[in-house]
Formats: structure tokens, sequence, C-alpha cells
């Protein structure tokens, strides 16, 4: 596996959008600025999910997946234009990037904090591998480990994306849970899933 540089990364974004090799960013604000010698910056969105810290006293997984119910631990925030929200020190909210991408087909990538954030305390504590052909924004773990609140607002370059060719040729098809997702996305936790991890332990 292979990291892509910017000539790499330019000549994927030039693919015809059907083409299994094509690399998808849009909207893509400043090519020459957000094209990095191995990278794209990607900007924040504008919509976040925020804990409903107040309602609930444990946060327990068994109970997510047995009643799919989310909104007792979440909500959605939607900010407008010139308008932020602020991210208190060891808060962790779910925002999304203001970019669509797509994945190519024979590319593995990865989401990581810009380190000009992360001096500031602002971590990307993402899943940061992103599968063959995904298409969608990227949702963002964001997470403030500093010692002051940060004022967040959509449009910042806060993030960058990185791919990696896969060493066989052969093309992945995407088969992951998250299908074109246009904001943040709840966590999606498979029952069967649940069980499957937790069997061993309950013959304990």
């Amino acid at each position: 596996m292979s990291t892509s540089s910017k000539n790499d990364i330019m000549i994927r974004l030039k693919e015809p959008v059907w083409s299994k090799k094509s690399l998808v960013v849009e909207p893509l604000l400043d090519m020459d600025d957000q094209l990095g010698p191995s990278s794209v910056d990607l900007r924040l969105g504008y919509e976040f999910i925020v804990f409903r810290r107040s309602m609930f006293d444990t946060l327990d997984l068994k109970d997510i997946v047995e009643d799919g119910e989310y909104s007792k631990y979440y909500h959605r925030v939607r900010l407008g234009n010139n308008e932020d929200l602020v991210l208190h020190p060891r808060q962790l909210i779910l925002g999304s990037t203001f970019e669509f991408v797509k994945i190519p087909n024979d590319t593995n990538a990865s989401v990581l904090s810009k380190s000009t954030w992360g001096r500031m305390g602002l971590l990307i504590a993402t899943a940061t591998n992103v599968d063959p052909g995904f298409r969608g924004c990227i949702t963002l773990e964001l997470v403030n480990m500093g010692e002051v609140p940060i004022k967040l607002r959509p449009g910042l370059r806060i993030a960058q994306l990185l791919l990696h060719t896969l060493s066989e040729s052969e093309d992945v098809i995407y088969s992951g849970k998250y299908i074109s997702p246009v904001g943040p996305e709840f966590p999606k936790f498979s029952k069967m899933q649940y069980k499957n991890d937790w069997k061993y332990f309950y013959k304990l």
C-alpha cells in the first residue's frame, strides 16, 4: 500500500466521475490551497450531533442496540452562515466534512487532524479509515483536549484526507453501513454484531 502524491491526487480528481478510479471532493473551493504534497484539506460542514448530557446518567451500548433510539442521547444542530458552535474542554461532538467525497474502488483513505488545530487541543478522534468505494460526507468525531473552549465555524479547514493505493489491483466494492451520508451520522450498531462480539463473554 502506497500513499498518493499531489500529482496522483490531481490525476484522480480529473478522472470521469463514473470511473472506478476517480476521486471526487465536491465542492473543492480552492484546489491550490486545499491540495498538499500528499493530502487534500477538508472543511467543516454545517451540521452537528451533540450529546444530551443532562438527559441520562450513563450511555449503555446495550440499550441503544436493543431499542434503536438515539434521540435520548443526541440531538442535531445546524448552524447558519456566520454562526459558530463552542466546543468545551473534554467535550465530544460529531460533525462532518463540508465536501461530499467519493473514494476510488482501488484506494483506501484516512482522515487525520490538521496539526494547526491539534496544537490548539482540537483532535479529529475519528475512525480514520475510509473504505474503498465510500461515497458521502465523512463523519468527524471532534474532541477538545485543550484547556479552553474552542469556537468552530462551518468552512474551517479542519482535517486532511490521505489516499493509499491498495497493493492488490482488484476493485473493492463498498459494503459498509454508511451509504451516501450528507451530514454527520448517528452510530449504527448491528444487533447481530453486538451479540457476536459478546457471546464468548456470556459463557465465562
